[in-house]
């Protein structure tokens, strides 16, 4: 009998046996590796072309196509690091799964280093031509009629003479390149978020300006870039609760360096004296003092007003804003007044 039960494994030992052959099975499956498929999209649902996707703790990873789909190689526990210029680098556990949808968000802090520079976007220390860049704080300083004012000394290179002569409204003239031509136009050419030959937005709307201020401006636009480029991003909504915001400004104006005039009876002195001089008869001495400069300058003001809202969903994204502008010029009846 005893010969007999050494030949038969007890019923302990037995499930000890499956339980060990469980956990290595687990253990297995956990480590077998699999081709995962899946798509990295901005917030707004489009598809990212060149994103990196790289398993956590190796060294393997792949780049999205033009669609921004990938598929890689990793087991069924692993992480996945997911970046972007310009948008938050993403962890996903792949949990078992062969099918992610992965959707980024835009990186506010990352933004401020990349420059548009006509056929997309880099890092501003890989920036091989001239760029001058304006950020949104900067627009946003004073009260201004055209976006293309606040280039005034915060753009290297660029020239802007704003309205020649005082009149309210007047246009303003901005020069890259210096006078290029002596027949065409030596006027830069403003492109807004790609549409060639678009005005200038208000600054309220803007979310930064980029100049191209080197001759490959021309190799993206052609003749019309001989002047320089200068590229206007606006600010659109991101996903999430309706944001509203109101932005107002408020300066003043007046003039300075009056000239000295006489009043009625120093005029009249000055009349007598060269009229006796020229044996003329003597000057009629008037009673009223006038003096025509505050006739004609009074103190001018510019008030600007900006209203916007913003928001999304995952699927749609808005913006819409309303400005008014007035100014007052600082000689009577000249105005200037704009809704947009």
């Amino acid at each position: 009998m005893k010969n007999l039960n050494e030949k038969f494994i007890s019923p302990t030992k037995r499930r000890m046996g499956l339980l060990v052959l469980f956990i290595c099975l687990v253990s297995m499956s956990a480590y077998a590796q699999g081709v995962i498929n899946g798509k990295v999209t901005s917030e707004s649902g489009e598809g990212l072309i060149g994103a990196t996707v790289v398993v956590q703790g190796t060294t393997t990873g792949t780049v999205t196509d033009i669609d921004g789909n990938f598929n890689i190689e990793a087991a069924a526990d692993a992480v996945l690091d997911i970046s972007y210029v310009g948008y938050e680098t993403l962890t996903v556990a792949v949990d078992g799964q062969t099918n992610l949808t992965i959707r980024l968000r835009e990186d506010a802090e990352v933004l401020d280093e990349v420059v548009v520079i006509g056929y997309g976007s880099v890092q501003k220390s890989d920036v091989t031509g001239s760029v001058a860049s304006v950020k949104s704080e900067d627009l946003q300083a004073f009260p201004l009629l055209n976006a293309g004012q606040a280039l005034q000394g915060r753009a290297a290179g660029v020239v802007v003479q704003t309205q020649n002569g005082g009149e309210p409204g007047a246009d303003i003239l901005i020069r890259v390149r210096g006078n290029s031509s002596l027949n065409a136009s030596s006027d830069p050419l403003v492109v807004v978020d790609g549409f060639v030959g678009a005005a200038f937005p208000q600054q309220n709307d803007i979310a930064s300006i980029e100049v191209l201020k080197d001759a490959s401006a021309t190799a993206i636009y052609g003749s019309r870039g001989s002047g320089g480029v200068i590229l206007v991003t606006t600010k659109k909504g991101k996903a999430g609760k309706p944001r509203v915001e109101l932005n107002s400004t408020f300066s003043s104006q007046q003039t300075t360096n009056r000239l000295d005039l006489l009043d009625a009876n120093g005029f009249a002195q000055y009349q007598n004296m060269i009229r006796a001089n020229a044996g003329d008869a003597p000057y009629a001495q008037g009673s009223e003092n006038t003096d025509w400069q505050d006739e004609i300058y009074r103190n001018g003001n510019t008030q600007n007003y900006q209203l916007s809202v913003s928001g999304g969903s995952e699927n749609v994204n808005y913006y819409v804003s309303g400005t008014y502008f007035n100014q007052q010029g600082i000689v009577v009846n000249s105005d200037f007044e704009k809704i947009q």
